[in-house]
């Protein structure tokens, strides 16, 4: 993931979020998608991911 990005999520910078999100939740749903074999535990797995950002 881009750094600095990150660090903006972190300060609390919305806009760095949405940007994040948009560029990485269907990557991240799919790799979790393709290991789990269950859309949901994906779509659980996806947003705790966002969520320790």
């Amino acid at each position: 993931m881009d750094l600095r990005l990150v660090e903006r999520c972190q300060r609390g910078h919305a806009d760095a979020f949405r940007e994040l999100v948009d560029r990485y939740q269907a990557r991240i749903f799919n790799m979790a998608y393709r290991m789990l074999h269950n859309r949901e535990e994906a779509e659980d797995i996806t947003q705790e991911a966002f969520l320790n950002v």
